[in-house]
Protein backbone atom coordinates (compact mmCIF):
# COMPACT_ATOMS: atom_id res chain seq x y z
CA UNK A 1 0.00 0.00 0.00
CA UNK A 2 1.30 3.61 -1.09
CA UNK A 3 1.51 6.49 1.38
CA UNK A 4 -1.64 8.48 1.35
CA UNK A 5 -1.47 11.96 -0.94
CA UNK A 6 0.01 14.75 0.71
CA UNK A 7 -0.31 18.22 -0.73
CA UNK A 8 3.32 19.43 -2.66
CA UNK A 9 4.77 23.16 -1.84
CA UNK A 10 3.78 24.57 -5.61
CA UNK A 11 4.06 28.54 -4.87
CA UNK A 12 7.11 29.68 -6.44
CA UNK A 13 7.67 31.42 -9.35
CA UNK A 14 9.53 28.82 -11.01
CA UNK A 15 7.31 26.01 -10.45
CA UNK A 16 4.33 28.18 -11.89
CA UNK A 17 6.98 29.09 -15.18
CA UNK A 18 7.82 25.16 -15.38
CA UNK A 19 4.08 24.22 -15.00
CA UNK A 20 3.39 26.91 -18.02
CA UNK A 21 5.88 25.65 -20.34
CA UNK A 22 5.10 21.98 -20.14
CA UNK A 23 1.86 22.42 -21.30
CA UNK A 24 2.77 24.30 -24.26
CA UNK A 25 4.91 21.11 -24.96
CA UNK A 26 7.90 23.95 -25.08
CA UNK A 27 9.95 23.11 -21.48
CA UNK A 28 11.18 19.50 -20.61
CA UNK A 29 12.14 19.15 -16.79
CA UNK A 30 15.54 18.86 -15.33
CA UNK A 31 16.95 14.86 -16.23
CA UNK A 32 14.61 14.90 -19.77
CA UNK A 33 11.80 13.04 -18.41
CA UNK A 34 7.83 14.13 -18.66
CA UNK A 35 4.77 12.58 -18.71
CA UNK A 36 1.60 12.43 -21.13
CA UNK A 37 -1.62 12.20 -19.22
CA UNK A 38 -5.32 12.74 -18.66
CA UNK A 39 -6.56 16.04 -16.84
CA UNK A 40 -8.68 16.09 -13.62
CA UNK A 41 -10.13 18.77 -11.41
CA UNK A 42 -10.37 18.28 -7.84
CA UNK A 43 -13.92 17.53 -5.70
CA UNK A 44 -13.59 21.12 -4.20
CA UNK A 45 -11.61 24.07 -6.21
CA UNK A 46 -8.15 24.65 -5.34
CA UNK A 47 -5.45 26.68 -6.66
CA UNK A 48 -3.16 25.78 -8.51
CA UNK A 49 -5.21 23.65 -11.00
CA UNK A 50 -5.26 19.52 -11.03
CA UNK A 51 -3.53 19.74 -14.46
CA UNK A 52 -0.88 22.13 -12.53
CA UNK A 53 -0.46 19.36 -10.05
CA UNK A 54 -0.34 16.46 -12.85
CA UNK A 55 3.01 17.99 -14.27
CA UNK A 56 5.08 19.05 -11.35
CA UNK A 57 3.88 15.75 -9.92
CA UNK A 58 4.98 14.13 -13.06
CA UNK A 59 9.00 16.33 -12.78
CA UNK A 60 9.39 15.00 -9.12
CA UNK A 61 7.67 11.38 -9.20
CA UNK A 62 10.00 8.69 -7.69
CA UNK A 63 9.30 7.17 -11.13
CA UNK A 64 10.55 10.34 -13.25
CA UNK A 65 13.56 10.38 -11.23
CA UNK A 66 14.67 6.79 -11.32
CA UNK A 67 14.23 6.67 -15.28
CA UNK A 68 17.11 5.92 -17.63
CA UNK A 69 18.80 9.53 -18.85
CA UNK A 70 17.39 9.39 -22.36
CA UNK A 71 15.56 12.17 -23.91
CA UNK A 72 12.29 12.17 -23.65
CA UNK A 73 9.19 15.12 -24.19
CA UNK A 74 5.71 14.79 -23.12
CA UNK A 75 2.43 14.21 -24.90
CA UNK A 76 0.15 16.05 -23.35
CA UNK A 77 -3.70 14.78 -23.44
CA UNK A 78 -6.73 17.49 -22.28
CA UNK A 79 -10.47 17.68 -22.85
CA UNK A 80 -11.53 18.59 -25.78
CA UNK A 81 -10.96 22.04 -27.22
CA UNK A 82 -8.45 21.92 -24.05
CA UNK A 83 -10.49 22.24 -21.22
CA UNK A 84 -9.95 20.51 -17.90
CA UNK A 85 -11.96 17.23 -17.47
CA UNK A 86 -13.75 17.13 -13.98
CA UNK A 87 -12.77 14.59 -11.52
CA UNK A 88 -15.18 11.48 -11.33
CA UNK A 89 -14.47 11.93 -7.57
CA UNK A 90 -17.54 12.47 -6.02
CA UNK A 91 -18.70 13.00 -1.74
CA UNK A 92 -21.37 11.72 0.15
CA UNK A 93 -22.65 12.20 3.81
CA UNK A 94 -25.09 9.90 6.17
CA UNK A 95 -28.53 10.68 6.08
CA UNK A 96 -28.15 12.98 9.39
CA UNK A 97 -25.09 14.51 7.76
CA UNK A 98 -22.83 13.92 10.62
CA UNK A 99 -20.43 11.80 8.81
CA UNK A 100 -19.11 12.91 5.28
CA UNK A 101 -16.94 10.58 2.77
CA UNK A 102 -15.07 12.39 0.02
CA UNK A 103 -12.94 10.67 -2.58
CA UNK A 104 -9.44 12.45 -2.71
CA UNK A 105 -8.10 12.07 -6.63
CA UNK A 106 -5.15 9.55 -6.82
CA UNK A 107 -2.09 9.12 -8.95
CA UNK A 108 -0.81 6.46 -10.78
CA UNK A 109 2.38 6.07 -13.75
CA UNK A 110 3.41 3.51 -16.48
CA UNK A 111 5.68 3.75 -19.02
CA UNK A 112 5.19 3.67 -22.68
CA UNK A 113 4.33 0.39 -24.44
CA UNK A 114 5.10 -0.97 -21.60
CA UNK A 115 2.93 -2.91 -18.33
CA UNK A 116 0.07 -1.40 -17.38
CA UNK A 117 -0.32 0.81 -13.65
CA UNK A 118 -1.44 -2.27 -11.03
CA UNK A 119 -3.83 0.02 -8.49
CA UNK A 120 -4.30 -1.52 -5.63
CA UNK A 121 -6.33 1.05 -3.38
CA UNK A 122 -8.29 4.61 -3.87
CA UNK A 123 -7.92 7.29 -1.38
CA UNK A 124 -10.66 9.09 0.56
CA UNK A 125 -11.58 12.15 3.35
CA UNK A 126 -13.70 11.45 6.09
CA UNK A 127 -15.26 13.88 8.12
CA UNK A 128 -17.09 13.09 11.62
CA UNK A 129 -18.76 16.54 12.81
CA UNK A 130 -20.48 14.47 15.56
CA UNK A 131 -19.59 14.81 19.10
CA UNK A 132 -19.20 10.79 19.02
CA UNK A 133 -17.31 7.84 17.35
CA UNK A 134 -19.18 6.20 14.34
CA UNK A 135 -17.68 2.66 13.05
CA UNK A 136 -16.17 2.67 9.51
CA UNK A 137 -15.86 -0.50 7.13
CA UNK A 138 -16.10 -1.22 3.13
CA UNK A 139 -18.82 -3.59 2.02
CA UNK A 140 -18.08 -3.69 -1.53
CA UNK A 141 -15.89 -2.27 -4.49
CA UNK A 142 -16.19 -1.96 -8.31
CA UNK A 143 -13.67 -0.45 -10.37
CA UNK A 144 -14.84 1.64 -12.98
CA UNK A 145 -13.59 2.50 -16.57
CA UNK A 146 -14.43 5.14 -19.04
CA UNK A 147 -13.04 6.71 -22.30
CA UNK A 148 -14.41 10.19 -22.35
CA UNK A 149 -12.60 13.30 -21.73
CA UNK A 150 -15.66 14.99 -20.98
CA UNK A 151 -17.85 12.41 -18.89
CA UNK A 152 -16.81 10.69 -15.60
CA UNK A 153 -15.89 6.61 -15.84
CA UNK A 154 -19.05 4.58 -15.62
CA UNK A 155 -18.75 0.64 -17.06
CA UNK A 156 -17.87 -1.76 -14.48
CA UNK A 157 -15.09 -3.52 -15.13
CA UNK A 158 -13.85 -5.54 -12.22
CA UNK A 159 -15.15 -6.37 -8.47
CA UNK A 160 -11.67 -6.46 -6.25
CA UNK A 161 -11.76 -7.80 -3.03
CA UNK A 162 -12.00 -5.74 0.17
CA UNK A 163 -8.51 -5.89 1.50
CA UNK A 164 -8.25 -3.44 4.78
CA UNK A 165 -8.32 0.39 5.88
CA UNK A 166 -5.48 2.44 6.25
CA UNK A 167 -6.75 5.58 8.48
CA UNK A 168 -4.36 8.71 9.65
CA UNK A 169 -3.89 9.12 13.23
CA UNK A 170 -6.37 6.43 14.80
CA UNK A 171 -3.31 4.19 15.68
CA UNK A 172 -5.47 0.86 13.90
CA UNK A 173 -3.17 -1.90 13.53
CA UNK A 174 -2.17 -3.07 10.16
CA UNK A 175 -5.00 -5.41 8.05
CA UNK A 176 -7.96 -2.86 9.59
CA UNK A 177 -11.00 -3.82 7.86
CA UNK A 178 -13.17 -1.57 10.39
CA UNK A 179 -12.09 1.17 13.05
CA UNK A 180 -14.05 4.05 14.73
CA UNK A 181 -13.74 7.30 13.50
CA UNK A 182 -12.82 10.04 16.56
CA UNK A 183 -15.70 12.34 17.68
CA UNK A 184 -15.17 15.95 15.86
CA UNK A 185 -12.76 14.47 13.33
CA UNK A 186 -11.15 14.56 9.72
CA UNK A 187 -8.71 12.42 8.41
CA UNK A 188 -7.73 10.75 4.86
CA UNK A 189 -8.35 7.09 4.53
CA UNK A 190 -6.80 4.45 2.53
CA UNK A 191 -9.14 1.51 0.90
CA UNK A 192 -6.87 -0.96 -0.20
CA UNK A 193 -7.92 -4.22 -2.35
CA UNK A 194 -6.59 -7.27 -4.15
CA UNK A 195 -5.53 -8.69 -6.55
CA UNK A 196 -4.49 -5.19 -7.99
CA UNK A 197 -5.82 -3.92 -11.06
CA UNK A 198 -4.72 -2.72 -14.49
CA UNK A 199 -5.19 0.62 -15.72
CA UNK A 200 -3.25 1.77 -19.11
CA UNK A 201 -3.54 5.39 -20.61
CA UNK A 202 -3.63 6.18 -24.11
CA UNK A 203 -5.90 9.48 -24.33
CA UNK A 204 -8.95 10.03 -22.24
CA UNK A 205 -8.84 6.50 -20.60
CA UNK A 206 -10.28 7.29 -17.28
CA UNK A 207 -10.13 4.66 -13.80
CA UNK A 208 -12.10 5.37 -10.36
CA UNK A 209 -13.47 3.17 -7.71
CA UNK A 210 -16.47 3.48 -6.44
CA UNK A 211 -16.36 2.25 -2.89
CA UNK A 212 -19.71 0.88 -0.76
CA UNK A 213 -18.95 2.05 3.16
CA UNK A 214 -20.15 1.35 6.11
CA UNK A 215 -21.31 3.57 8.82
CA UNK A 216 -22.95 2.13 11.86
CA UNK A 217 -24.95 0.12 9.65
CA UNK A 218 -25.69 2.72 7.31
CA UNK A 219 -25.08 2.21 3.66
CA UNK A 220 -23.14 5.06 1.88
CA UNK A 221 -21.34 5.56 -1.25
CA UNK A 222 -18.64 7.20 -2.79
CA UNK A 223 -16.18 7.80 -5.59
CA UNK A 224 -12.40 8.35 -5.66
CA UNK A 225 -10.55 8.78 -9.49
CA UNK A 226 -7.42 7.65 -10.11
CA UNK A 227 -5.29 9.83 -12.38
CA UNK A 228 -3.30 7.43 -14.57
CA UNK A 229 0.08 9.00 -16.38
CA UNK A 230 1.93 7.85 -19.51
CA UNK A 231 5.60 8.29 -19.49
CA UNK A 232 6.70 8.65 -22.73
CA UNK A 233 10.27 8.60 -24.29
CA UNK A 234 11.58 9.98 -27.00
CA UNK A 235 14.89 8.85 -29.25
CA UNK A 236 18.29 10.67 -28.50
CA UNK A 237 18.59 13.84 -30.47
Amino acid sequence: MRPLDAPRPLFTLAHHIAVLALAVGCYTPPGGRAVANGAGAPVAPVSPSTNELRAIAAMTSPATASAAPSASAASASRGAGGSEMQSASTAVSTRDGKVTIRGRDHTAYHSHRGPPARLDDASFVVRNADGRRHRLTVTSIDFLVGRSCAEPPTEVKAHPTFGELEAENTGAPAGTKSFAMPAQAELGVSVSFGPPVEAYYTHCDRFAFRVHFDVDGEGVVAIAETLVSREEDLPDP
